[in-house]
């Protein structure tokens, strides 16, 4: 991932300054790592680590200075805790947000915030009778990220969401208990517009 940031900034430096000009449709690709903590009914907290991977799809419009826009995202891969008889962990992760940026020549700082859908996991080997468990968290997310303009319909991005999933009841060897998530996703990705 560090290689990655590194290749996608030097590419982003040597080309020309240009205004950012990314309205109406884009549709992008995104890699993540997502580490964090999952916390359960007694709040007792495990780390979690790992990364995802997947995309999005938004629209942009101008108002005043500002870029306005509405996002979704899809992910998927593993941000996970393990032990030697469990995995807990978020198997896949959407988002839908409204973002709000000011345009600074190629570069565009902004914000964004909105609800979340995950579908976390636990798995635990000592339960005979139910050892896979899945389950729906809903939560919400806010952040802030930088695109950087290559030409007028393709940019590049770094961002930071924290996400807050609820609380979920999952059995466990000691009995029933409830799971939820705080992430802390570090993102980088491409858009290009149409």
């Amino acid at each position: 991932m560090k290689r990655l940031a590194l290749a996608l900034l030097a590419i982003a430096l040597s080309q020309p300054a240009a205004a950012f000009e990314q309205r109406g449709l884009y549709v992008g690709i995104t890699g993540t790592m997502t580490p964090g903590e999952v916390t359960n009914g007694f709040e007792d907290k495990e780390s979690l680590s790992g990364g995802m991977f997947g995309g999005q799809i938004g629209y942009r419009f101008s108002a005043a200075s500002f870029l306005i826009g509405i996002e979704a995202d899809y992910l998927w891969g593993g941000a996970e805790a393990r032990s030697a008889n469990s995995r807990i962990g978020i198997d896949q992760m959407g988002s839908l947000r409204a973002m709000l940026g000011m345009p600074v020549g190629p570069f565009l700082p902004y914000l964004s915030a909105g609800g979340v859908i995950a579908q976390a996991s636990l798995e635990d080997s000592s339960l005979l009778s139910d050892p896979l468990q899945d389950n729906v968290h809903l939560g919400l997310t806010a952040g802030a990220g930088l695109e950087v303009a290559l030409t007028t319909s393709i940019a590049l991005r770094g961002e930071y969401q924290y996400i807050k999933l609820g609380p979920m009841d999952y059995s466990t060897q000691s009995g029933p208990t409830s799971l939820e998530y705080d992430v802390h996703a570090i993102k980088i990705g491409a858009n290009m517009s149409f």
